[in-house]
């Protein structure tokens, strides 16, 4: 976690040192969170793991199209159940 922390403080200052340009390093800075998030869910997901007991690499990626649609999804269905009211 504290490896995850500096990387998302040292690469937008990286980049505002060397260009001076503050909006580049926010945006690489949301970037680099939003990969990161990306690789979290897909490894709480099963997938892009390796070792022993792990699907294959063409298992996951035919199995990625379907996931990342629910990750895309989860916004949207987030904010249905608000408007709702159902918040269990």
């Amino acid at each position: 976690m504290i490896s995850v922390a500096r990387d998302l403080i040292a690469d937008p200052c990286k980049v505002f040192l060397f260009n001076w340009n503050w909006k580049a390093g926010l945006l690489s800075g949301m970037f680099r969170a939003a990969l990161f998030a990306l690789n979290w869910n897909l490894m709480r997901r099963g997938l892009m793991l390796t070792g022993s007991g792990t699907d294959s690499l063409a298992t996951d990626f035919r199995r990625l199209p379907a996931i990342l649609g629910d990750l895309l999804m989860a916004g949207p269905r987030a904010l249905a159940r608000v408007l709702r009211g159902d918040f269990a």
